[in-house]
């Protein structure tokens, strides 16, 4: 076996916390939909309910992809990169579809835009966790029930390079976030206080794999706070 397969204790580590801190995601709304269906709350002739029994569907294929992947780390294997042909919008309408039931319960409009459609490849499930994990954050980091999220995607126009980029951005009505610690919350264990006294939730897990991640498949990631308005865009450029 090539050692470059092989990993090393801290980066199995590491791994593992971040597996097992994305594992929360899908089993939240798992539990959730599930006490739904036990109060007797959700009638399967409904359009809107059974888009929430789908969505718990596509919650427990993401749990058994990423127990395969816990165990593959566990083993000492670096993951996967299996690289396939991805038509842009119909990633973002996807995505926007399995958030949809989440907006709903929080009352948080949801914005999706595909200013460009494209055909790339890449790693269709790390892609999808990277933009999940923002999409995660900008619904917790709201700052009220009435607020927004939108998820965008165009070409990136600003590239100095020949290749065509492909940019998502995430974005979210709530607070801003210190200029000088934009950087720091795609470390792990990072938390920030922010005015007010608001704590910006989160171990730091989601967004130090979506650094992970993106290097695995060439991207990049980073945050910005918005220029004209409270809120903050996650980015990835691919």
């Amino acid at each position: 076996m090539d050692k470059a397969d092989i990993l090393n204790k801290t980066e199995v580590d590491q791994l593992v916390r971040f597996i097992i801190h994305d594992l929360e995601k899908p089993m939240a709304v798992n539990e959730r939909i599930l006490t739904r269906i036990l109060n007797g709350s959700l009638d399967t002739a409904k359009e809107p309910h059974r888009r929430l029994i789908g969505a718990a569907v596509q919650a427990s294929s993401r749990l058994r992809r990423m127990l395969e992947d816990l165990n593959q780390i566990i083993q000492g294997h670096k993951p996967d990169i299996k690289n396939q042909p991805i038509k842009l919008c119909q990633f973002i309408d996807n995505l926007t579809q399995e958030f949809i039931p989440l907006a709903e319960s929080e009352n948080i409009k949801l914005i999706s835009e595909c200013e460009a459609d494209h055909n790339f490849f890449s790693d269709l499930d790390l892609l999808h966790r990277i933009v999940e994990n923002y999409l995660y954050n900008a619904f917790n980091h709201n700052s009220s029930s009435t607020g927004y999220v939108k998820l965008n995607a165009t070409i990136d126009q600003q590239t100095n390079d020949q290749q065509t980029k492909i940019l998502i951005r995430v974005e979210n009505s709530g607070l801003s976030i210190p200029q000088e610690h934009l950087e720091d919350i795609f470390k792990a264990g990072v938390q920030l206080t922010l005015r007010a006294g608001k704590i910006w939730r989160g171990d730091g897990l989601g967004l130090a794999f979506c650094r992970f991640a993106s290097f695995a498949i060439g991207g990049k990631v980073w945050a910005e706070n918005l220029p004209d308005r409270s809120g903050v865009a996650f980015c990835l450029t691919i």
